[in-house]
């Protein structure tokens, strides 16, 4: 295979793979462009804005208009924010109710898997007496007599029952008290039952024992508001036991403190959340600030924009990104790079420096280093043709300047032989060619076409002449 066929393979192999390296610092090298359209976005936007503004203040509608809007803004955000304060107030104030009621339930304090109950049944019987005039409205006795235990034993104190039990509490015990006793009712089967709970089996008989000194102790006076009548303790047990009772009351009650805790911190959160209104006060320099604000937004919008058609056509594009470029993708050595004429600051020196371009050295210095490269790689030849998919009047400016520093060799210069049929023609009268590129402006697709046709053709190809492109 000779080298031109190897030269072909490999440059109809290589494709417009993408650097986001180089395509960063390539969006970077047209930071003047850049900088330039988000000014004049940011002088368009600035001055609409300013313009509207400034009309609107000798507007009088525009201006009532405004204070109305104020003024339902604030009530608006009063009313929020004192139902946020009163519902922070009412569910604080349950959760503390909530904390004080498990601190002294004897109830949550015991475990509902380990716990003695004590449970026990009443029947109550009114025999043939009748009840008194008052009450004959009432068409069952046996319930009425049953409902005032009822009433009675939920009216209790039931610190004053822990008292009635004996020694068997402690003072901060019966203080922390509430809840062991549970009393129903059954209608039909005139039935009493009570429910007692204990740390200990001698807590629960206890208390047991006091509830029913307390039963026999209300029965007269049950009697005489009612009738006379006959109560007697049908079923007692005590075990220990888990109660689902009381696993579902303590559940329940968890429940409901995480409810009011999620109700809580919802509110505090809502609180949070409310911002004062923002007044609107039409003046010259509310206007200007405004029209700022909107100038620096134009700006960064305008400058983004503008950045992305930059990276947007160098996608596209496939721009010739620096001498590595070239040489990985063709094989082809560059004689040379000839920096622009413009003087460069640092940022343009940091770009220049990314590229592996000469960023310290001169135009004139380019051009003599590239004429030395050239002289050795052009040795024993006489005419050689400096072509370019670039500009055809910057190919020929470079050629007769490079061919001042290289007397003994004629160099002819012309525009892309893929487009300029002048071109052409000196390609085919040449049998050596030198490629002059734009770095950041000649595309790939065109110069591999004419590459593959210089090969083709059997030319020899000496290598590359990269300029780098004036901003």
């Amino acid at each position: 295979m000779s080298m031109n066929e190897a030269l072909i393979r490999k440059i109809r192999s290589s494709g417009n793979e993408l650097d986001l390296a180089d395509l960063f610092w390539s969006v970077l090298g047209k930071w003047r462009r850049i900088l330039l359209c988000g000014l004049v976005l940011a002088v368009l936007l600035g001055a609409f804005s300013a313009g509207i503004s400034f009309t609107r203040l000798k507007d009088a509608d525009y201006l009532r208009d405004v204070q109305l809007r104020n003024t339902e803004a604030v009530r608006v955000y009063e009313i929020n924010r004192k139902e946020c304060e009163g519902q922070i107030a009412r569910y604080s104030e349950d959760l503390e109710q909530q904390e004080e009621y498990r601190s002294h339930s004897g109830l949550l304090s015991l475990d509902s898997f380990h716990v003695y109950v004590c449970e026990g049944i009443y029947f109550v019987d009114t025999g043939s007496n009748t009840i008194i005039d008052s009450l004959t409205r009432e068409p069952n006795y046996t319930q009425a007599i049953i409902a005032a235990y009822s009433e009675r034993l939920s009216s209790l104190d039931e610190r004053q029952v822990l008292q009635n039990a004996g020694q068997i509490f402690s003072d901060a015990e019966i203080y922390n008290y509430r809840g062991f006793l549970n009393v129903s009712v059954d209608m039909e089967s005139s039935t009493l039952r009570y429910k007692i709970y204990g740390a200990t089996e001698e807590q629960a008989l206890a208390i047991a024992d006091a509830v029913k000194d307390l039963v026999r102790d209300t029965m007269p006076e049950i009697s005489r508001l009612i009738c006379e009548h006959s109560i007697a303790l049908l079923n007692e047990r005590i075990a220990l036991q888990s109660d689902p009772e009381l696993a579902a009351m303590h559940a329940d009650f968890e429940t409901s403190m995480s409810e009011t805790t999620t109700n809580l911190s919802a509110a505090m959160d809502l609180m949070e959340t409310l911002e004062s209104p923002e007044v609107e006060t039409p003046s010259p320099a509310v206007a200007v600030k405004n029209a700022v604000k909107l100038a620096l937004l134009g700006f960064v919008i305008g400058a983004f924009l503008w950045a992305v058609y930059e990276a947007f056509a160098f996608v596209v594009r496939g721009i010739v990104a620096d001498p590595d470029d070239v040489t990985n993708r063709y094989g082809l050595r560059v004689l040379g790079v000839i920096p622009r004429e413009r003087e460069k600051n640092a940022l343009d020196r940091r770009i220049t420096s990314h590229y592996g371009l000469p960023a310290g050295m001169s135009r004139e210095e380019g051009l003599r280093y590239a004429a030395v490269n050239l002289a050795e790689a052009a040795k024993g030849e006489k005419t050689l043709l400096l072509t370019g998919s670039g500009s055809s009047d910057a190919v020929r400016a470079l050629g007769a300047k490079l061919g001042a520093d290289l007397p003994g060799l004629e160099i002819q210069t012309a525009g892309s032989i893929c487009r300029d049929p002048d071109a052409l023609k000196a390609f085919h009268a040449c049998e050596n060619l030198v490629f002059a590129e734009t770095l950041q402006y000649s595309r790939h697709n065109e110069l591999r076409r004419e590459l593959i046709l210089a090969l083709e053709s059997g030319k020899k190809i000496l290598g590359f002449l990269l300029v780098e492109k004036e901003s």
